[in-house]
């Protein structure tokens, strides 16, 4: 769900008017960092210490064929809020959908 939030990290007016959330296939990859180079999801899972067997649950955002965020972790810089963004808000996930380990790097959703 996105919530409108004044200090969210999501840039509104940044997103397309169709998303699609859907599972890992392999070879995923996002710029979590703005300025940063495009990083595997895989790496990026490991290195946050994300368990195995939650990787492949995690719902991923795409905005046509490029993932803009993985549920609860990353946002892709092509979609976070800046200082001159004008409305942003936040991708809300289920409980069950959220991690006990933070990200290490990125913006988180």
């Amino acid at each position: 769900t996105l919530k409108p939030d004044e200090r969210g990290p999501l840039d509104l007016e940044a997103l397309p008017a169709t998303l699609t959330v859907r599972g890992r296939r392999g070879g995923e990859r996002l710029r979590p960092v703005r300025g940063g180079p495009h990083r595997a999801l895989k790496s990026l899972m490991q290195e946050a210490r994300v368990p195995v067997a939650e990787r492949g649950r995690r719902p991923l955002v795409y905005a046509g064929d490029t993932l803009i965020a993985v549920a609860g972790l990353w946002l892709d810089e092509s979609v976070q809020a800046s200082e001159a963004s004008r409305r942003r808000a936040r991708l809300v996930w289920s409980a069950a959908d959220r991690s006990s380990s933070p990200p290490r790097r990125g913006r988180m959703c």
